[in-house]
């Protein structure tokens, strides 16, 4: 079976029992090491690379069409709003993503 971690937040998004929103999202923390909740808005053309391995993305950010995002990437907030990544684009190994922060 071909678990990955795109097809679970999908999955969970879908889900309209936060009870198995909940246990989604324990499942993504526990077995793929990252911290990305099924209610976050991210786009289901999103691409999590090496599933997700140590991402973390805040509750509140949004992530557009067509993004891929590598290993241990952690899109948060500097305290003065939270990140919105547009399409198309690439985030690769120890980024740090706030909003007023350009890379």
């Amino acid at each position: 079976m071909d678990l990955n971690i795109d097809k679970v937040l999908l999955w969970g998004r879908k889900s309209k029992h936060k009870i198995c929103k909940k246990l989604i999202y324990w499942f993504c923390k526990h077995y793929f090491c990252c911290d990305i909740h099924p209610t976050d808005k991210i786009s289901p053309t999103v691409e999590f690379a090496h599933n997700g391995l140590g991402v973390v993305v805040n509750e509140d950010a949004v992530i557009g069409d067509n993004v891929l995002i590598q290993h241990h990437v952690t899109i948060g907030t500097n305290g003065k709003g939270v990140p919105k990544i547009g399409g198309g684009q690439n985030w690769s190994l120890c980024h740090n993503f706030g909003k007023y922060r350009d890379w």
